[in-house]
């Protein structure tokens, strides 16, 4: 077959999408044969050429080209065009049409790319497509390992955001990388903004460390265990007043969690500032986070902070820094955070220029065993007391604070930040009961008037597949998707022909930890279950065992062998774990740490083995904290 590819424009993008055609094409045939030229402007009248091009016209009509998604895709006997909304929308264009002719992610990586060989004649298709909601992103914090492959599978599956959290990361990324100094982490960063930019890809920064810049405090090496003798007396006179003491956050001292004492206006105007200054030098900004500090429980007691809610002094902030960056001729837009106290909507203050902000709702005091589809359900607010908040723990009362929010602040910009893949992957092993939960969510997005979703996330967790992200992706790009063809074309994928033995398998570690996984819904209703959870475990991996080493020793491609060695590390996995569960729910302690044990030593076999696919600290931290909570009540909040 002989094609030739007509790029319109020197846009990146777009000449990157041009040469992902060409290589993917060659890699599913080597006798294809590809001319690639370079034109200026679309010309209809040129035949025998198929055009890629950003052209709005072309695509399927959207309400903003610049940030909502669309391609088509018409093209007969090889002639025809690829023309997206914009750039990116040409290169999700580029890759939907790849994987109709056999190619794969089933996992960022390459270990994840899994490509159809075939003898390619001519190219034939005619379909549109335009994505459900305007924000498709992720939320990680990247590193050499990890970053450049959640870049690079963004796009393949039809992703436009992402988002690096913090205003510089380098303390958390030297939690990996000990050695990191700052030059290193700029270099890579370069890089890492380079590969963005190529892709289209919108980018979100900043988030948390505002407050903390603004009191001068910048060792960010140490956010916890902090000592008030290690502040200034001024520094001290900045912080919130709880209980008649101007304190560091919790008993450990922790300065990311301390608000401050926002009724200063010092230091109101000093964050102001900061982000306008970091703005002006970092144009490359199409999204930037102002959030306040973590912790719940924990703003100002004092007698001028008294006079407004928390989220009263947010919005005044975030006027005034809209209009500073009026002032500075600065167009990236601001994501404020509604999360914890500020959940509560303001009541004596609203936003001026609401074209200037985007909501992010992040529901962090949720539940993973019920889904958005209850957000119709009656719901139960409680009145706003300060530091005596109690915290909404279904969707159906989350979704009422924010519909506060909607009615009375906002109606325009909105993402969900959910945290689907943070912990509670450790909590359903078997992964098809979270699976479930992430469509349902993200079908429901638009129901309760958001407009998509940034997955704030654990990205290396593919063990024992990654269906959680496909489902994600999908649902975001098309909330009608069919979830049951989705997952066994996944699984198909993953599992080549023997995918029924893995689904299977997958199946019953599901049903055996769906006691784990609801035990929030009635913790003594499941008595027998939970004593069972580890019999059956061990059952269903002692029938399984022997299908594993059958299809590991098969010839398989590359990418589908990976699928059944994580498949046996999962194993490994989840025996300890439930063995563990199952005597601390009985209340044998001592067993239940003896199991502890080797599931911690497991993790790290399997980190060491899979480091790209797997996060030891969070996976030995929460299943500690899933065999702790038994005896325990209430749901898990995670207090950063």
């Amino acid at each position: 077959m002989i094609l030739k590819l007509c790029r319109v424009g020197d846009n990146e993008t777009v000449a990157f999408a041009v040469e992902e055609l060409r290589r993917y094409l060659h890699m599913i045939d080597e006798t294809v044969r590809i001319e690639v030229f370079y034109y200026d402007k679309y010309n209809e009248c040129r035949k025998g050429g198929l055009w890629i091009m950003e052209n709005p016209e072309l695509a399927p009509t959207v309400p903003d080209v610049t940030l909502d998604d669309a391609f088509k895709i018409s093209v007969k006997d090889n002639e025809g065009y690829i023309a997206g909304t914009n750039p990116i929308s040409v290169l999700i264009g580029v890759y939907s049409l790849l994987k109709k002719l056999g190619c794969a992610w089933i996992r960022p990586g390459i270990q994840g790319e899994l490509i159809t060989k075939s003898i390619l004649t001519e190219l034939n298709f005619d379909y549109e497509e335009a994505s459900e909601y305007r924000f498709r992103g992720i939320d990680c914090g990247y590193n050499a390992e990890t970053g450049y492959d959640i870049l690079d599978w963004l796009p393949k599956e039809g992703m436009n955001n992402f988002f690096k959290e913090y205003i510089n990361p380098v303390s958390h990324i030297k939690k990996k990388h000990p050695d990191l100094t700052e030059e290193d982490w700029a270099a890579g960063h370069k890089r890492f903004m380079k590969e963005m930019k190529k892709r289209g890809i919108k980018y979100h920064t900043a988030g948390h460390g505002w407050h903390m810049q603004a009191i001068n405090y910048t060792n960010m090496d140490k956010l916890s265990g902090i000592s008030m003798d290690e502040l200034t007396e001024e520094q001290i006179s900045c912080l919130a007043m709880r209980d008649g003491k101007r304190c560091l956050y919790r008993e450990d001292g922790m300065i990311s969690g301390t608000q401050l004492c926002y009724s200063q206006k010092h230091l109101r105007d000093r964050m102001v500032e900061d982000i306008t200054d970091y703005l002006k030098e970092h144009r490359e900004v199409d999204y930037l986070h102002f959030w306040l500090a973590d912790g719940v429980n924990n703003h100002c007691e004092c007698e001028d902070c008294q006079k407004h809610r928390p989220s009263d002094w947010y919005v005044m902030m975030l006027n005034d820094l809209d209009k500073r960056l009026t002032e500075e001729g600065i167009t990236a837009r601001v994501v404020f955070l509604i999360y914890v106290d500020l959940l509560w909507e303001p009541v004596d203050f609203k936003l001026e220029n609401p074209d200037r902000f985007i909501l992010m709702f992040a529901p962090i005091t949720r539940t993973y065993d019920t889904s958005y589809s209850d957000f119709d359900k009656p719901a139960n607010k409680t009145p706003y007391v300060r530091n005596k908040l109690e915290w909404p723990r279904n969707a159906a009362d989350n979704v009422a604070y924010l519909r506060d929010w909607q009615e009375h602040q906002l109606k325009g910009d909105s993402f969900l930040f959910d945290y689907h893949l943070m912990w509670n992957q450790y909590k359903a092993p078997g992964y098809r009961n979270l699976s479930r939960v992430i469509y349902e969510d993200m079908y429901n997005l638009k129901n309760i008037g958001l407009g998509g979703n940034i997955s704030c996330e654990i990205v290396a967790c593919q063990i024992p597949h990654d269906f959680p992200h496909r489902i994600m992706a999908r649902t975001l790009w098309n909330r009608n998707v069919d979830y049951y063809a989705e997952e066994e074309q996944l699984f198909k994928e993953s599992y080549g022909e023997d995918w029924r033995t893995a689904f299977d398998y997958l199946d019953r570690i599901t049903n055996a930890f769906k006691v784990v996984y609801d035990y929030y819904n009635d913790k003594n209703a499941c008595e027998a279950e939970q004593k069972a959870l580890a019999s059956a475990t061990e059952k269903a991996v002692a029938e399984f065992l022997p299908k594993i080493e059958r299809n590991i020793a098969g010839d398989l491609p590359l990418a589908q062998r990976l699928s059944w060695e994580m498949l046996l590390a999962h194993t490994d996995f989840v025996i300890p774990y439930a063995r563990a569960y199952t005597e601390k729910y009985q209340g044998n302690v001592e067993k239940a740490e003896k199991h502890l044990e080797e599931f911690y030593a497991v993790c790290d076999k399997i980190f060491k083995q899979f480091p790209t696919y797997f996060n030891y600290n969070y996976a030995t931290s929460s299943v500690k904290f899933y065999c702790n909570e038994i005896t325990e009540n209430g749901a898990y909040v995670v207090l950063i």
